[in-house]
């Protein structure tokens, strides 16, 4: 399976290597054991790397239904959801105070709020799940 693919095995090399304190400078005995172990991954390995070919399928499933969405005209919501998504650090906090919701423009008294890295967005309390597994995926 990662033989198949050059771009898995080069970032397992890269890992490999980097976890012999080589990282980027790279020897050709240290290249050899790298490629020696993704010829026989163990457990652990093969089930990362199929976690990882899961969590690819995840996310453009997901990237496919935002688009979905923008399409029929909520553009806004999309938005935000690409936001999320596209932020490697957001920080979350549920929050017991009157505001109002971005994606449906009602005041909510329980809510998520999602600090990205140039705003925070307040978003109805009970879309915590999916804002929360949409940044994770």
């Amino acid at each position: 399976m990662a033989s198949a693919d050059p771009v898995v095995s080069a970032n397992h090399v890269h890992r490999l290597l980097t976890a012999f304190g080589h990282g980027h400078t790279e020897s050709a005995e240290a290249h050899a054991r790298g490629l020696e172990r993704l010829a026989l991954p163990s457990p652990a390995q093969a089930g990362l790397q199929e976690s990882l070919v899961l969590l690819a399928a995840a996310r453009a499933a997901t990237m496919a239904s935002l688009d979905v969405i923008e399409q029929h005209g909520h553009g806004g919501v999309a938005h935000l959801c690409h936001r999320i998504v596209r932020e490697p650090l957001c920080t979350f906090m549920r929050l017991q105070r009157w505001g109002v919701c971005a994606w449906t423009g009602r005041a909510v008294n329980h809510m998520l709020v999602v600090a990205l890295f140039s705003a925070e967005v307040t978003v109805n309390d009970k879309f915590a799940r999916f804002v929360l597994g949409l940044w994770a995926v």
